[in-house]
């Protein structure tokens, strides 16, 4: 039966038996009612009788006792007496049958006549003294002939017949009650208990029919939480709602589990193809960046001797390439992090970083005929806790980008700050230009990676892209944009610093320390130019430094060198450097290993950091970025020789 009508059939049958129930008890009640209304009534008119008889009596004394006497004292009772008999009579009238009560009163009336017509013997009221002696006589003859007898006889009769007749009604309602009320007792107490039983059916039926259904659905809905499996719920005594909900619920979960089989599936061909996606960039980043490498620190060297124009040319080329790479580790490399938190890299001074950052940036403005004018003032003599690199990348992807594709002429950059409390500063940095803005169609994903206006210049479309993530590192942090209302664009860069407020932290900046001067340096590249340039660069810092090609060569002569610091490669023939720096761990080596790579586009770095590795450099190798990566490790227990 569906929930729904049985819902409805119990209402129903409760409602019948309630009022089954109610009926008997007001039927009962009735019949009880009567039979005490007959009995108040046959007591009542046998009160009513035996008054009616003596105020008879009472009025039969006056008369004769007038008549023997005539004393006129006798005349009050008599009259007293046909009062009453009036009043009586009219009591009377609701209790007797109406034949009875009519035949009452004809005897009443004429007993009345019978009195009258004889005190007209007696001559009425006064009588003088012979009259009366002649008449009373007559009188006594007459009352003793026995006609009033006759008249009290008859009525005696009748007031004795109404009370055994109401008295005889009066047991027939009784008994009749005893009975009805023995037979509804029982109805009432069979009524009562299914009455009873209909109360708590709901209970037996929803318990059977719905609550160990959804049970068992709930234990079927936890087992397929652990196995991953069709569930299957017996329906047996469940009402068809609950049936179908069962169904429809397994037969969901049938379908998710088909889902879930086939999200797996995608899931795992997503997997590998972005296991084989970080391959491949792990690979086009190493390939690009170690050559860009290469070229970056020849010209660095050849710079020392050689300052011509083709070697700037050639530097800030390489130095550009070297940047893409870096915006395509941001942009696809999330959690590859390869800055070195250190107090070098946690030290800025944000007006210094703008004006650098600008004058960086002018060979290209000057080659795209741009004018750059910066407006803003030093707000900390000390400076800030901040990261200068991340400021300065995001800054120099604002200002590239305004070069390159604005199609102005001018840039304007503003730095603004407004002071905190707890020694905080708020900055805000705008760069305005005058060029033809960005469209409305493009600046819903302008912030996207690989995401490309319209303009004719060439570009890979992570400049904003990685510009908006490094933004949001900061605190406070976050980059806007608007139109310029004279043309052009408006970027924002908002972030919050600390103030440095002691001027020993400053001066610590300042201060040179040479951790790498008499250090036993394991240098293991695989590409000669690389290995040749990074261990003439370590040689010039003090270092003593024993460079091999691959992981097995380094673990030859690891054991006589004894090195205070491991440089690796990641990306080596025969033995690389995942494979060594997992060698050199097992075997009880606890000195600091740092990766140095060109694979910093794919997840590289961050599993060489999970297999022992330190810290992880991006190449080219530069002896500001080897001190800040040994000061770190430094910090946590490495020991330096001085």
């Amino acid at each position: 039966m569906h929930l729904r009508t049985a819902i409805k059939v119990y209402i129903a049958l409760t409602t019948v038996l309630i009022l089954i129930l109610g009926s008997l008890l007001v039927f009962a009640e009735s019949k009880h009612s009567r039979a005490q209304q007959l009995f108040q009534e046959q007591v009542r008119t046998q009160l009513l009788s035996k008054d009616l008889l003596q105020a008879l009596t009472d009025r039969e004394t006056g008369q004769r006792g007038y008549l023997l006497t005539l004393d006129p004292r006798f005349v009050e009772p008599y009259i007293e007496g046909g009062l009453k008999i009036k009043g009586l009579i009219e009591d009377l009238k609701p209790l007797m049958a109406i034949d009875a009560w009519n035949e009452l009163k004809r005897l009443i009336a004429e007993r009345g006549e019978y009195f009258n017509t004889t005190f007209q013997l007696v001559g009425g009221f006064p009588l003088d003294q012979q009259q009366q002696q002649q008449q009373q006589q007559q009188a006594i003859e007459r009352v003793r002939s026995g006609d009033g007898k006759r008249f009290m006889d008859s009525m005696r009769e009748l007031l004795r017949q109404t009370p055994q007749e109401v008295e005889r009604l009066a047991n027939e309602a009784a008994a009749r009650y005893e009975g009805i009320s023995a037979w509804t007792s029982v109805l009432i107490y069979t009524i009562a208990v299914s009455v009873f039983m209909l109360l708590i059916s709901p209970i037996i039926y929803l318990r059977r029919a719905v609550f160990d259904p959804l049970l068992r659905l709930r234990k079927g809905l936890r087992e397929l939480t652990g196995e991953r499996k069709p569930m299957e719920v017996s329906t047996k005594d469940s009402a068809p709602e609950i049936r179908d909900i069962i169904e429809q619920t397994g037969l969901a979960t049938s379908k998710l589990i088909d889902y879930e089989e086939e999200l797996r599936g995608s899931i795992d061909e997503l997997k590998a193809v972005r296991d084989q996606q970080d391959k491949i960039f792990s690979i086009v980043g190493h390939e690009l960046r170690t050559p860009a490498s290469a070229v970056k620190m020849l010209l660095e060297e050849e710079k020392g001797h050689n300052n011509s124009h083709y070697i700037q040319e050639a530097y800030v080329h390489s130095t550009h390439l070297l940047n893409i790479l870096e915006d395509m580790r941001i942009s696809t490399s999330v959690g590859a992090i390869l800055e070195v938190p250190s107090e070098f890299n946690h030290h800025v001074k944000v007006f210094q970083i703008v004006k650098s950052t600008i004058l960086a940036l002018q060979p290209l403005a000057s080659q795209h005929d741009f004018i750059i004018n910066f407006n803003g003032s030093r707000a900390h003599r000390l400076g800030h806790d901040g990261t200068p690199k991340i400021l300065h990348q995001v800054l120099q992807n604002l200002i590239r980008n305004a070069i390159l594709h604005s199609e102005g002429s001018m840039i304007n950059v503003s730095l603004e700050f407004e002071h905190l409390e707890c020694n905080a500063t708020h900055f805000t940095i705008e760069v305005r230009d005058n060029g033809k803005g960005i469209s409305p169609q493009f600046r819903n994903r302008m912030f996207k990676a690989f995401e490309r206006g319209d303009t004719v210049s060439d570009g890979t479309g992570l400049g904003l892209n990685v510009a908006y993530e490094l933004a949001k590192t900061q605190e406070n942090g976050n980059l806007s944009y608007r139109d310029n209302p004279t043309g052009g664009s408006i970027f924002t860069f908002e972030f919050t610093l600390n103030k440095v407020i002691d001027a020993s932290a400053s001066a610590t900046e300042e201060k040179k320390i040479n951790f790498i001067k008499g250090l036993n340096v394991l240098l293991v590249e695989d590409t000669p130019t690389l290995r040749l340039l990074s261990k003439t660069i370590l040689e010039r810092a003090g270092a003593n430094v024993q460079a091999t090609s691959n992981g097995e060569e380094a673990l030859s002569i690891f054991a006589s060198f004894e090195p205070d610091l491991v440089l690796t490669d990641i990306m080596m023939p025969d033995m690389n450097g995942y494979e060594l720096t997992e060698a050199l761990r097992k075997g009880g080596y606890s000195m600091p290993i740092i990766g140095v790579t060109g694979a910093t586009v794919g997840m590289e770095a961050k599993r060489l950091i999970e297999t022992g590795a330190n810290r992880v450099l991006a190449k080219p190798l530069t002896i500001a970025g080897l001190e800040a990566a040994i000061k770190s490790i430094h910090v946590e227990g490495f020991k330096a020789r001085d």
